[in-house]
């Protein structure tokens, strides 16, 4: 399992290549990796067309502020990994979610077990869907 200043490390790479950047298409090879939006359709309707504003963590969590007042929260679990890619490059077998920016550059996440997830959720819903951050202390 990833510890967190590697997590850490992973936002401040991800800060870096995604804020500012629009996204113009998502792509669900594995339905299983949004399930908490209830379908592919749903996961993608909310992310085409919003631009990153910025990433944070929370715990072992990603989470990027979406100009659209949404969230989009990633759990890269223990074998999951995030990966900035070129569109021409070769999508691994392993990939669950290839997010696609309007000015070059693909966002996939990838994991060998399947246990990855990504979910856009609004900010006063975030506890619902993951109550355990309620408990986190400090970092």
């Amino acid at each position: 399992m990833p510890e967190l200043p590697e997590i850490e490390t992973l936002r401040r790479g991800l800060e870096r290549e995604t804020v500012g950047r629009r996204i113009k298409s998502v792509d669900v090879p594995v339905a299983k990796a949004v399930h908490r939006n209830g379908s592919r359709k749903a996961f993608q309707a909310r992310l085409e067309g919003v631009k990153m504003k910025s990433v944070d963590r929370r715990g072992s969590l990603l989470v990027f502020t979406l100009d659209s007042g949404e969230l989009l929260v990633v759990d890269i679990g223990v074998t999951g990994r995030l990966l900035r890619t070129a569109p021409k490059d070769e999508v691994a077998k392993d990939t669950q979610v290839v997010v696609s920016f309007t000015q070059g550059g693909q966002l996939r996440m990838a994991d060998a077990e399947g246990v990855a997830e990504a979910f856009v959720v609004t900010p006063d819903l975030l506890l619902d869907e993951v109550p355990e951050l309620a408990d986190l202390g400090l970092d």
